[in-house]
């Protein structure tokens, strides 16, 4: 019986080729965007979710309560882990892990990596299999180090690794470390985007031991491996009690709090503060899930205006199957099938088209996903094309099965014309809201993109080359010193050269974040105060291009300038601070020279903070109380003239490798910059392309409808042909029954977009405004092509001969 009802469905959609084309074309269009992106969302949601007991593992962070302020960091003390899994029964295991970034050495060759120092539980705690070695044993030695597979042939090539030494740059000294074992490069999907491993210890020479033994330093990420059946609720009042005992010395009870995050929703959640590990918005999921439904909501849409508008055709067919007995059960049954045969065929294209778009979508994403078919995805997909099948075939069956058989014969089942049927005119109408709505989002976006992008932040960054200096395991005045001595270097070589302007150091580039920031406690007021730093040489204004409001800039070999300090206008005004006055207590040593318009330094999501340039930064480093930064190391800054970049990148790189063994490493600032908004800039893509999608689909979905609506008017229009009407009057005649719907789907679209994107943009300290000419032409663009379509089969239509479609009356 169910092969008859298929062999039935299956003559149906032969008999209706342009519709079943539209339908299939439609809905692979929708499935197949829908497919891309759930693969990505589920790429993101179970982000380091592959490690056997995620569910258990948990990372600590702490929260400090000091004189009405807040310190939250995810990064913690050294002994923090040691002390909760010594002293707590509930701790199964715990790591712990640090990055550094370093140079390695192979022969004479010299590369900049970034390495992670870990316990050897972090092994065994996450998954992350070796492919040569054994888990207990490649980290057993302070100089044992392992290499990723992509590490391992970037160093080695073909040959086997294991056993061989590469030498690693630790406090001004080549040491020598011993290839252990070789792990299985990390997947996208964690934050654990490790290429070298070498044993934790080696913290020991890195942290002096008042570091590694404070409460109030945080350095490492700390994570416990929670046993199984434990309340979690009892373990956190259990820690509290704890640490309440081991820091009653520094603060009251309760003002010093450990907690813990589950692993798993560490990649998501930004209202954490960012640790060692990359976070992500947790609201893009969401997003791009709404837009998934929206798309195959759309495509369902189709399928459903096109069933609706040829139950006309099929009214006959029906009352002779009623007449012939079938019930309306049998019926329905009959108009399910055919939905979800359409729906099974679709899934089919729709999963080509995924696979065949999907690289593309990997590069746009930076992701990389892969589309398997394994017993659950089957699953997935038979589910998917019954509900879909069934959602989107629900109206037209029942519509079909209860019409009365003798007005069925008759051919009077519907006595409108098809646009003022209510229901489809009412689908086409929220079609057409959901396309603007995305239309509008996207221009948004777009805006607030070239807005970031084209502000003035300032200071100038065009053709300006940065490179680090990094000296892993070296003081940072160590560090500092050796780049002043680089720069002086480089300036020499390079002053005569046309290429190269203004060279200049700093401890901090622009576009970064993590500036150096220095706490203190007003002797006034005993209130916290905070503000950032960065220390720079007298070149970094001209270089930059910064404006100084009031006073003048750092001058070379100046000793009185040691203790002057350059501040922004919200330092200023924060601290009722002036040219020519000192630095509020403790900092009062230091004195005011100028006072600089403000300048984004760092993301637009931010406001300005306070900020100091100074010559010293660890003299202000040591009067300050409490001061946080990432990676606070010496970068040069060097602007490149003319349009010769190139050649003036290799003159750099020549003089570079001339004056030190650092490897050279070099970024644009105007990259820096650009990539603080590439989440956004993923995101704007990633919707352009849906909205066009789902432009297709609605556009697709009306030329099915207007063709429709064309074949049954045929008689119609070759009686106004023959009574006079033009090609215009009949093109005017079909347009103006839609564009009015769609003008209102248009208006209606607006405040549903306005307040998405007013959210949106709210994130933004600094943002484009929802101008009324964003909406404008997403209306114009929604109408045009809408007018497009109709036209289009409207004027084939009006170009026929009259003679044709009258000639059987």
């Amino acid at each position: 019986m169910y092969t008859n009802y298929l062999k039935t469905a299956w003559r149906s959609l032969i008999r209706g080729k342009i519709y079943s084309i539209i339908n299939v074309l439609g809905l692979s269009t929708g499935l197949a965007v829908a497919i891309i992106l759930s693969l990505w969302i589920k790429d993101e949601v179970t982000f380091d979710g592959f490690h056997n007991d995620a569910d258990r593992i948990y990372r600590a962070w702490v929260k400090e309560h000091y004189q009405g302020d807040i310190f939250f960091n995810t990064v913690t003390p050294f002994q923090l882990g040691v002390q909760l899994s010594e002293n707590l029964p509930e701790v199964e295991s715990m790591t712990r892990y640090v990055t550094l970034n370093t140079s390695i050495k192979k022969d004479d060759i010299i590369e900049a990596e970034q390495l992670f120092l870990v316990e050897p539980m972090f092994l065994e705690m996450f998954d992350f299999p070796l492919v040569q070695g054994s888990v207990s044993h490649v980290l057993d030695d302070l100089r044992k180090m392992v290499l990723t597979e992509q590490s391992a042939e970037k160093y080695f090539g073909s040959e086997d690794p294991i056993g061989k030494t590469l030498f690693i740059e630790l406090e001004n000294e080549w040491v020598g470390f011993q290839i252990a074992g070789i792990a299985q490069t990390p997947p996208t999907n964690t934050g654990f985007q490790f290429d070298f491993l070498i044993p934790f210890e080696n913290t020991e020479n890195l942290y002096s031991p008042q570091t590694r033994q404070s409460w109030t330093n945080v350095a490492v990420e700390t994570f416990i491996k929670i046993r199984n059946g434990s309340d979690l609720t009892d373990f956190n009042q259990k820690v509290a009690s704890f640490m309440d005992q081991q820091v009653k010395d520094i603060y009251a009870a309760g003002e010093y709090q450990v907690g813990f995050q589950p692993l798993t929703e560490i990649h998501l959640d930004n209202s954490f503060p960012v640790g060692i590990l990359p976070v992500s918005d947790g609201r893009y999921p969401t997003i791009l899930a709404g837009i998934a439904l929206l798309i195959l909501v759309l495509a369902g849409i189709n399928f459903t205006t096109l069933s609706v508008g040829r139950s006309l055709n099929r009214a006959r067919e029906v009352g002779i199957r009623k007449t012939a007995g079938a019930s309306r059960t049998q019926l329905m049954i009959q108009f399910w099938s055919e939905a979800i045969l359409t729906t099974a065929i679709a899934m089919i294209f729709g999963m080509l088209l995924s696979w065949l778009l999907l690289p593309a979508f990997n590069q746009l994403a930076g992701s990389n996903l892969i589309l398997s078919i394994n017993a659950n995805s089957v699953t997935v997909i038979i589910l998917s094309i019954i509900i879909i099948g069934l959602a989107s075939g629900i109206y037209p069956a029942l519509l079909l099965a209860r019409m009365n058989p003798i007005n069925s014969l008759r051919g009077s089942i519907l006595s409108e014309s098809m646009p003022k049927h209510q229901l489809l005119r009412a689908l086409i109408g929220f079609q057409f809201t959901l396309s603007m709505c995305l239309v509008c989002c996207t221009l948004v976006m777009q805006k607030q993109l070239h807005f970031m992008q084209n502000k003035n932040l300032g200071y100038s960054h065009d053709q300006i080359v940065t490179i680090p200096i990094t000296k892993a395991g070296s003081r940072l005045s160590e560090v500092i010193t050796e780049g002043n001595n680089i720069a002086q270097l480089l300036e020499d070589n390079l002053s005569s050269d046309p290429n190269i302007g203004d060279i200049s150091i700093s401890c901090h580039i622009f576009g970064t974040s993590g500036w150096t920031n220095v706490g203190y406690s007003d002797p006034t007021t005993q209130k916290f105060q905070s503000f950032n730093v960065n220390q720079i040489d007298h070149s970094f204004i001209p270089l930059y291009g910064i404006n100084l409001k009031q006073g003048r800039n750092l001058m070379d070999n100046n000793p009185a300038d040691q203790k002057s300090v350059i501040i922004n206008e919200a330092y200023s005004e924060a601290f009722k601070i002036n040219v020519n006055e000192t630095l509020q207590a403790p900092f009062e040593s230091f004195r005011v020279i100028a006072v600089s318009d403000d300048f984004n330094y760092q993301s637009l999501h931010q406001q300005v903070a306070p900020l100091v340039l100074t010559t010293d930064l660890i003299a202000i480093i040591r009067t300050g109380s409490d001061v946080s930064f990432n990676d606070p190391n010496p970068k040069l800054s060097i602007k490149v003239r003319g349009s010769k970049i190139t050649d003036g990148l290799a003159t750099i790189e020549r003089a570079w490798k001339e004056v030190t063994e650092i490897p050279y490493t070099f970024t644009f600032v105007d990259d820096i910059i650009a990539r603080q908004y590439q989440a956004e800039k993923k995101l704007s893509q990633i919707l352009s392309l849906a909205t066009m999608f789902a432009i297709f689909i609605a556009s697709l979905g009306l030329f099915g409808i207007v063709t429709l609506l064309v074949n049954q008017k045929a008689k119609e229009i070759g009686i106004r042909k023959l009574l006079g009407a033009n090609t215009l009057n009949i093109i005017y005649h079909f347009n103006r029954k839609f564009i009015l719907l769609i003008l209102l789907a248009g208006i209606l679209s607006i405040p549903i977009a306005w307040y998405f994107m007013s959210n949106w943009l709210a994130d933004f300290e600094y943002h484009t405004s929802l101008h009324w000419s964003i909406f404008f032409i997403s209306l114009c663009l929604i109408v045009l092509i809408a007018v497009s379509t109709i036209s289009l089969q409207s004027f084939r239509a009006a170009i026929g001969n009259p003679i044709n479609s009258i000639r059987s009356e």
